[in-house]
């Protein structure tokens, strides 16, 4: 009785530690201090791709521009975007990083 009453407080163990960790897992983000760094991300994801087309990288690239957005990043967000339209939007990116400063990431999906 005793190995089944330990087994059953193992099972209820790992189910509370379970749920949680699932609550624990949406992104807060406390808002900015006042000398906080500024943060600019730049995503794209392509996926209209004419031999090939992707479902994917535009859904990702919107999940990951939304997650940015709660955490705290300015982002600029693309999709679908031919190699002029990558050049200009890299060159936007950079122009905003060298005025701005702080901290600069890029996602690329496709």
């Amino acid at each position: 009785m005793k190995r089944l009453s330990l087994w059953a407080a193992l099972v209820v163990f790992a189910f509370a530690s379970l749920v949680h960790s699932q609550a624990d897992r949406h992104l807060v983000r406390d808002k900015p201090a006042a000398n906080s760094a500024s943060r600019t991300a730049l995503v794209i994801g392509n996926g209209a791709y004419s031999d090939t087309p992707l479902k994917n990288p535009p859904n990702d690239a919107a999940d990951v521009a939304a997650a940015l957005k709660l955490t705290g990043f300015e982002v600029m967000a693309y999709t679908n975007l031919d190699q002029t339209g990558m050049k200009r939007a890299i060159r936007e990116f950079g122009t905003k990083l060298r005025a701005k400063g702080g901290v600069g990431l890029f996602y690329y999906a496709g």
